[in-house]
């Protein structure tokens, strides 16, 4: 067993605790320690999400970039990137950091009842009623709906289910 668990960051590397972490070769997990006990498991994946905060973790925790790079080999400007939103605790930046991606907002109840609403007073919106209502629904919510989600919005009646919601957010129309 000796010879599966190896140092990959001693404890007099980090700068604010005696944090060590190990590599298991066999199951590709670290293990996490502070001072003597095993404090954390994590998988080694780079694309887990549980990985990439250890990472983001180990640098907020004092650990030297340099060290990060040479261990892990993680580029210094992704590793802060990560670092700097797990500090945020923004959800929305936290997942584009983690994943490149923006966060999905979904269609709720309250924004079929704000298209309905606007829907019913369309001859005082115009011509292009349905711009101004998707524009509307995008300031007041920060939610992205297509023209044909919002007609399907319109067809709704005034009995919004979870299910009506669902069927909006799953479904690209």
């Amino acid at each position: 067993m000796k010879d599966k668990i190896m140092m990959v960051i001693a404890k007099n590397e980090t700068k604010y605790s005696d944090l060590g972490v190990y590599i298991n070769k066999v199951k590709y997990d670290f293990y996490i320690s502070i001072g003597v006990p095993l404090f954390k498991n994590i998988n080694i994946n780079p694309e887990e999400i549980g990985y990439k905060i250890f990472i983001a973790a180990l640098y907020n925790s004092g650990v030297k970039l340099s060290i990060i790079k040479e261990v892990f080999g993680h580029d210094g400007r992704t590793v802060k990137k990560w670092s700097e939103a797990l500090l945020t605790f923004n959800v929305e930046k936290i997942v584009k950091a983690f994943t490149g991606k923006k966060l999905n907002k979904l269609i709720i109840p309250e924004v079929i009842r704000y298209a309905q609403l606007r829907y019913k007073d369309r001859a005082t919106l115009g011509r292009s009623y349905r711009k101004k209502i998707i524009e509307g629904i995008e300031e007041v919510f920060q939610v992205r709906v297509s023209g044909s989600q919002l007609s399907k919005i319109f067809q709704l009646g005034e009995d919004i289910s979870q299910s009506d919601c669902n069927d909006l957010n799953n479904k690209k129309l």
